[in-house]
């Protein structure tokens, strides 16, 4: 097996460094060390499971006004010794730097055998905070190198230093704490075979004196923004100080010893749940782009609610060189968490916040505790046990914020695979609903024919780009259409002509390279592609059930078994659970409306679950709808669904249902375990299912599986919701030419439309106006359309 990493060729460990020597490297230099002040130590208050490898100590030191500067033609240069008696190394949080365009930041040991840097303005964040990798050495040196013109512009100032107790980049032991995970199996060894993209998605972190594990993450976009899963529990201090080690592992299997020279510092922390009130996860941003020579793998993921088989995980236990565990046995959901036994390696501190991927190598969970006493040492006192491992369930994540960021397209897709720095990127804005006014539409004074353009930027990250087409359906099924490329960039771009009002399009990109790769937007087209509708398409049927609910039956007496959180017609209450999250609607969808369908619509203060479907299903039925006459039918309704809070979470489902023959069949609409956890709207074209009659019938079923819970605690809670129900149509007018105004007469009325149409006073209707079928609405549509009254 190959692991891709970079060979330490120099004596400079690169943090996404600019490269150069600093100026007084190699040079006899002397100059005074500080030492920081022990009564200065910082509490972070680290969980058991985050491995400490080091104290942190308060210094705020201002290295412009505490130094005097060397003058060198022009360049000024400012050197600080920092020592912490007894570090095997230090490192450094800058809370207040900002380099100018020709200023340069180097540190290194007193010994002048390795370096960091060059840190240049490239390095700047928003936030002003820069972490650095940890230097060799009790005695470090700070090198700052300033042009005198640029002298007000920079500012740096030392926040902390870290005194690492641990050698964690093993400077000074070639073991580099490896031998503290003996049970755990090097990645480079022939059972990390056929797992390098894993390996190469999972890092180390550091946060001040702690270290936890995490992987590199995909989205939907497949965009390779750099997100980083990692545990809640390993969340301390302000993530802008954040450091991340990439590739930390041994090149064979019997090495211990690893590359410490590629890191990334700083991110911003987008999303958590603390492991009391969810799956314990924590999502972060990091603040710069991850160099392709790092060769960054954003891991995959799934969100399936079965308990996940053939597992492994990839981790830094006890903060040492990247290892992987397998052969996980019995794995069972327990509530936010996946819980079994590892025959092969064991997870223990520093493993916190790694991955757990399934047999399709996917994530399916970040390590979060273990049923075992915290022991030493290690690592005997873990290996010579064995017990049982929780990951937080990324399911139940996905469910409370982690879609936002790694779905953005809110498919509600399952999983997705993950992606490397070869390939395809494609970035796009998707189409919404619009008017046919919209300026989007782009209409032809001369022909009045309209016509919309779809744009992308796609980047080939290997090879070249070979084709980009747009692959459209406007009811015939997909059709496809190049894209061409618009000057030297990665922009393209097609046109789709006959545009016309109330059309429904359904479309998604595809792109290939030399290589073959073949990427599209959304990424898991064409199963999943966009749908968006060009102007208003007539109502068929509307409900808003503010007036009563109709025709509308609740339950089925044959299905339906649910003890409680029947189906009911009512003003929504919302209710929490106890940790405080929502579990039921607190108002329906309407604008300015009050009533909507509702599971069991009740509450006990307290007690989120009082009135929730408990033990079974129950279901909604619709009245039964005449649709054969319409060409196409389009489905939309809003609706509310929670399943994923309590002992059984994410595993109930939520389910919708089509019949065209008054019920005697039924075929599914969706099928989810996902929840929304507030009000989410839903659209399907009807022919795609199924063929349109006039015995068309829909039904909803929210259901609670049979589950003992934990204490008898009765397993999830399930709530559902349902709001603005409507039907839309696309009609021919039951085949009279002709007939614009659906009036089942062709006369002079139907001429004042089209030339209004033509004369372009109102917009173009191509299904109805267009007669000769020219794609265009024209004079020749008008002479056609009065021979044919001439002939009536």
């Amino acid at each position: 097996m190959v692991i891709l990493f970079i060979l330490l060729l120099s004596n400079s460990f690169a943090q996404i460094s600019q490269g150069g020597i600093p100026r007084y490297y190699d040079r006899d230099i002397s100059i005074d060390f500080v030492e920081p002040n022990r009564m200065d130590l910082v509490d972070r208050n680290f969980n058991p499971m985050v491995f400490q490898f080091g104290d942190e100590y308060q210094m705020d030191i201002d290295i412009l006004e505490s130094v005097n500067p060397i003058n060198d033609n022009g360049v000024y240069t400012y050197l600080f010794g920092i020592k912490s008696p007894g570090a095997y190394g230090i490192g450094i949080i800058f809370d207040d730097f900002y380099l100018s365009d020709n200023s340069t930041l180097f540190i290194y040991d007193q010994d002048q055998t390795m370096f960091l840097g060059s840190f240049t303005s490239n390095n700047n964040k928003d936030s002003f905070v820069f972490p650095t990798s940890v230097a060799k050495g009790d005695h470090i040196i700070i090198e700052l190198n300033v042009p005198e013109d640029e002298l007000d512009l920079v500012r740096l100032n030392i926040g902390t230093i870290i005194h690492d107790y641990e050698d964690i980049m093993g400077y000074f032991s070639e073991s580099s704490g490896s031998n503290r995970e003996d049970c755990n199996i090097n990645v480079a060894c022939p059972e990390g075979d056929n797992f390098e993209d894993q390996i190469n998605g999972t890092i180390r972190v550091s946060m001040g004196g702690g270290l936890c594990s995490a992987s590199i993450i995909n989205n939907t976009l497949n965009d390779r923004t750099p997100y980083v899963l990692f545990a809640d529990h390993c969340v301390s201090g302000s993530a802008s100080g954040y450091v991340f080690l990439f590739n930390y592992q041994a090149a064979t299997c019997t090495g211990t010893s690893a590359p410490e020279n590629q890191s990334v510092s700083g991110s911003n922390l987008l999303v958590s749940e603390d492991i009391n009130s969810g799956p314990d996860f924590a999502l972060l941003e990091m603040t710069s782009t991850i160099p392709d020579s790092y060769n960054p793998f954003y891991v995959g993921w799934s969100r399936a609610t079965l308990p996940p088989q053939g597992v492994f995980g990839v981790h830094h236990p006890g903060a040492g060189i990247k290892k992987i565990t397998q052969d996980g046995t019995n794995v069972n959901g327990n509530g936010y968490y996946w819980e079994f036994q590892y025959n092969d390696g064991r997870v223990i501190p520093g493993s916190s916040g790694s991955p757990l991927f399934d047999s399709n190598k996917r994530q399916v969970g970040i390590a979060s505790f273990i049923y075992t006493n915290y022991c030493d040492p290690s690592p005997d006192c873990y290996c010579d046990q064995q017990y049982t491992h929780g990951y937080g369930r990324f399911d139940s994540a996905m469910n409370m914020g982690l879609d936002t960021y790694l779905d953005p397209l809110n498919s509600g897709i399952n999983g997705i695979d993950g992606i490397s720095i070869s390939g395809l990127s494609i970035n796009h804005d998707p189409y919404e609903d619009m008017s046919f006014e919209d300026p989007a539409i782009m209409v032809d004074v001369y022909t009045n024919s309209a016509s919309i353009n779809f744009a992308a930027n796609v980047t080939a990250y290997t090879g070249v780009i070979e084709a980009v087409e747009l692959y459209y359906d406007i009811g015939d099924g997909f059709t496809a259409l190049e894209m061409q490329q618009q000057g030297l960039g990665g922009y393209y771009s097609a046109m789709l002509d006959n545009i016309y009002n109330g059309m429904i399009i359904e479309y998604y990109i595809q792109a290939v390279n030399s290589e073959g790769i073949v990427q599209t937007f959304p990424s898991n087209a064409p199963s999943s592609s966009i749908l968006f509708i060009i102007g208003d398409l007539p109502d068929f049927y509307s409900n808003d059930y503010e007036d009563g609910p109709g025709d509308w039956i609740i339950g089925d007496p044959l299905l339906d078994n649910a003890s409680a959180g029947i189906w009911e017609l009512a003003q929504p209450i919302a209710t929490y659970n106890d940790q405080g999250n929502q579990v039921q609607p607190g108002e329906d969808h309407t604008v300015s409306g009050s009533y909507c369908f509702i599971t069991g619509n009740g509450y006990e203060d307290g007690n989120g679950g009082f009135d929730d479907v408990d033990a079974g299903q129950t279901t909604l039925i619709s009245p039964i709808f005449a649709l054969a006459s319409f060409d196409e039918v389009v489905l939309s309704y809003w609706y509310w669904y929670t399943n994923n809070i309590g002992d059984n979470g994410g595993n109930d489902l939520w389910r919708v249902l089509v019949s065209n023959n008054s019920g005697g069949n039924w075929q599914d609409l969706n099928v989810t375990s996902n929840s929304t956890n507030s009000w989410a709207k839903s659209r399907f074209i009807l022919s795609d299912y199924l063929e349109l009659t006039d015995e068309m019938q829909f039904k909803f079923i929210a259901e609670d599986l049979s589950y003992a819970g934990d204490n008898g605690s009765g397993g999830s809670l399930v709530e559902a919701a349902l709001d603005d129900f409507l039907i839309e149509y696309i009609s021919s007018n039951s085949g009279i030419v002709g007939d614009i105004n659906s009036d089942d007469v062709v006369d002079v009325l139907d001429v004042v439309l089209v030339v209004n149409m033509v004369l372009g006073v109102t917009s173009p209707n191509y299904v109805l106006a267009d007669i000769n079928n020219d794609n265009a609405v024209n004079v020749q549509d008008i002479i056609l359309l009065l021979n044919i009254i001439l002939d009536n």
